[in-house]
């Protein structure tokens, strides 16, 4: 391909990748806009039941203190509906993002550990534009969390 050895196939070529990069972020778009979508379509008793509690007792007999107030901290820092990020959760209590970024991740490796049993805590969604990830509690968790805790 002579084409590519010029200046001008070249620019064409960088071009077209740029155009292709620009589809992928449109179909980025959609997917959000579908998920976003599908989430509000879904129903309420989709976990019908399920004991939310006792998940959340099961997870709180894994974890440590310091988890158990992470989490609790984040229960009543954002309520239900409203989408936070690492740097939000880090903020509002106080700690380090790094600090925030562990503390997430052990407790999806309790979560995983836990299985079938396991409270769905939120909906995790990637922003691709920010390059990270929000989090949406999910409505029973949160409540079951905060009656846990607070009786």
């Amino acid at each position: 391909m002579d084409v590519l050895k010029t200046q001008e196939g070249l620019a064409a070529l960088s071009r077209i990748a740029a155009g292709f990069s620009e589809v992928g972020a449109g179909l980025d778009d959609l997917v959000g806009i579908a998920s976003r979508s599908l989430r509000a379509e879904e129903k309420p008793d989709e976990r019908a039941g399920v004991d939310q509690e006792r998940e959340v007792r099961l997870l709180w007999g894994r974890i440590g203190p310091d988890n158990k107030r992470f989490l609790y901290d984040i229960a009543r820092e954002f309520r239900p509906g409203d989408v936070f990020t690492l740097e939000e959760v880090a903020d509002q209590l106080g700690i380090s993002k790094g600090s925030a970024r562990a503390r997430m991740m052990n407790l999806g490796r309790t979560v995983k550990a836990l299985a079938g049993d396991a409270p769905v805590l939120w909906d995790v969604q990637w922003d691709s534009e920010d390059g990270e990830n929000s989090y949406e509690w999910d409505f029973d968790t949160h409540r079951a969390i905060l009656k846990v805790v607070e009786g």
